[in-house]
């Protein structure tokens, strides 16, 4: 279902391996990774680049989970962040 909605979505592109990549137009963005399952089960998303807060909303529903349960990992700073918090920094 994600790929296919992926590959569904203008500029957006996923291979059954779990790769995926998604940009915006004429380029102004670009978001793209992984997603890892384990038994039909998503364990994890790798997601790297940046876009509009509108669109990150949209690519975790797409993945079945909502704004509420999701938690992103910054492995930089090696901390959990919810979706607003995370978002929150993005508009800063």
């Amino acid at each position: 279902m994600f790929i296919a909605a992926i590959n569904a979505m203008d500029g957006g592109y996923a291979e059954g391996d779990g790769s995926y990549g998604v940009v915006g137009q004429g380029g102004t963005w670009k978001i793209y990774g992984n997603i890892y399952e384990n038994q039909d089960a998503i364990q994890y998303v790798e997601l790297i680049g940046q876009c509009p807060i509108d669109i990150l909303t949209s690519f975790v529903a797409l993945l079945g989970c909502s704004t509420e349960h999701c938690l992103f990992q910054n492995l930089q700073g090696g901390f959990f962040q919810t979706f607003d918090q995370f978002t929150d920094q993005m508009q800063n």
